[in-house]
């Protein structure tokens, strides 16, 4: 009975003043993330960025990490949606401590993609910056290929 007295008695004093208690929003993310990427994702991102896979710091052609957690998971295009697997890897690299960011905003073109011709194709690419590592010391896969204007097309 006490501890409700205290408890309405806070929410009286605080209703008027427009104080609004917010609750702890850094522990509702990592849930949310945690969520958005599901067990297997994680298990394969912990696993295909680990920091010795070669995979952090480099451009990697969006559609091949895709399919390459298709293959590990064993799930179908109707379950993991490329929207989706985007979604998981903004979550992954979120949580992750040793990742510093998702496609850094230098590397991105006016619809905010990375976007290479590899192969003589345009595709999506995805680049996961350690920490520590700077845009300056990029390590690009060697069969991405940008023509004499500087633009990726």
């Amino acid at each position: 009975m006490n501890f409700f007295a205290r408890c309405l008695q806070f929410y009286l004093s605080t209703v008027h003043s427009g104080i609004k208690i917010q609750p702890p929003m850094g522990n509702i993310m990592k849930r949310k993330h945690k969520a958005d990427m599901g067990d297997n994702f994680e298990a394969w991102a912990n696993t295909y960025f680990a920091k010795d896979s070669g995979n952090l710091d480099r451009l990697i052609v969006r559609k091949k990490a895709y399919d390459d957690f298709k293959d590990f998971a064993k799930v179908t295009n109707t379950f993991w949606s490329m929207q989706r697997f985007t979604k998981a890897l903004k979550g992954f690299a979120a949580l992750c401590p040793y990742v510093q960011m998702l496609n850094p905003e230098s590397m991105r073109n006016g619809s905010d993609r990375i976007t290479r011709k590899v192969d003589g194709k345009s595709e999506d690419m995805i680049y996961l910056q350690s920490v520590g590592s700077t845009i300056d010391e990029l390590n690009f896969n060697a069969n991405i290929e940008d023509d004499a204007s500087g633009n990726p097309f």
